[in-house]
């Protein structure tokens, strides 16, 4: 017999260790981390070093291009963060949500490197095989 608790008036499953693990990992390398990283990027302080600040001098609408491109990230990072938050709480439609938008990211990311697509080889399954297993759902309010 799983564990319950009593939240906001109805019993619960205790949250699974899984449920543990993944949001958190996703809140924080997927969402608070680029967040961070794009946050660092818009300010200026990575243009310096990969040369950017130089081709935004030369043709402006390049250097509009990268500071959309951080918002977006930056906006995105955000929007994982508050999915996996709420996926921990044991929201259903964020628990869905999560796994799209990590899904989706990974594959942005798998784009860029071949040990990230080797890597979401491994990671995608999990969250799809372990977001929808009887027992974690059990967790999840699906009213």
């Amino acid at each position: 017999m799983s564990k319950s608790y009593l939240i906001n008036g109805s019993v619960r499953e205790k949250r699974p260790l899984g449920v543990w693990i993944l949001t958190v990992v996703d809140g924080l390398v997927l969402g608070f981390l680029i967040m961070i990283l794009a946050g660092v990027r818009a300010v200026g302080f990575v243009r310096l070093y990969t040369g950017f600040e130089d081709i935004s001098r030369s043709i402006g609408g390049i250097a509009l291009t990268f500071a959309a491109i951080d918002v977006f990230f930056f906006l995105w990072g955000l929007l994982i963060c508050l999915v996996a938050r709420g996926a921990w709480l044991g929201r259903d439609r964020a628990r869905i949500s999560l796994v799209m938008f990590v899904t989706f990211s990974f594959f942005v990311a798998a784009r860029v490197d071949v040990i990230v697509l080797l890597a979401n080889l491994v990671l995608i399954p999990i969250h799809w095989w372990y977001f929808w297993r009887p027992s974690t759902l059990a967790f999840y309010d699906r009213s």
